[in-house]
C-alpha cells in the first residue's frame, strides 16, 4: 500500500481527476482547463488552428458532451503516462545507484 502512495502514476492520476472535477464544477464555458494544463492536448489544439474548440460552441449537447468526454479521457491517459515515465526513470536510476554502491 505504501508503494502506491509513493508512485508518481498514482499522484498524476489523482491530479488529473481533480482537474477534471474542478473543470466540471466550475462554470468554464469552453472547458479549457484540461486542455491548457496538458501540453500534448494543447499542441493538438494548436496544430488544428484551435478549430477543435468550435464544437464547444455548438448547440447540440450530445455532440458537446461526447467530445468533452473524449478530451477528459485523453487528459487522464496523458497524465498517467507522465507518471509512468517518471516512475520508470526513478526505477532505472535506483537500479543504477544500487549497482554502483559498494557494500563491505
Amino acid at each position: 500500500m505504501k508503494r502506491i502512495f509513493k508512485s508518481c502514476t498514482f499522484w498524476f492520476a489523482i491530479a488529473s481527476i481533480i482537474i477534471i472535477l474542478l473543470n466540471s464544477i466550475v462554470s468554464d464555458s469552453k472547458k479549457l482547463l484540461p486542455i491548457f494544463s496538458n501540453c500534448p492536448l494543447y499542441l493538438i489544439l494548436k496544430a488544428t488552428g484551435f478549430t477543435l474548440i468550435a464544437p464547444y460552441l455548438a448547440t447540440d449537447h450530445t455532440f458537446f458532451f461526447n467530445h468533452l468526454f473524449l478530451w477528459f479521457q485523453w487528459h487522464f491517459i496523458s497524465f498517467v503516462c507522465y507518471g509512468l515515465i517518471i516512475d520508470t526513470v526513478r526505477a532505472i536510476t535506483k537500479k543504477k545507484k544500487s549497482k554502483f554502491s559498494y557494500t563491505k
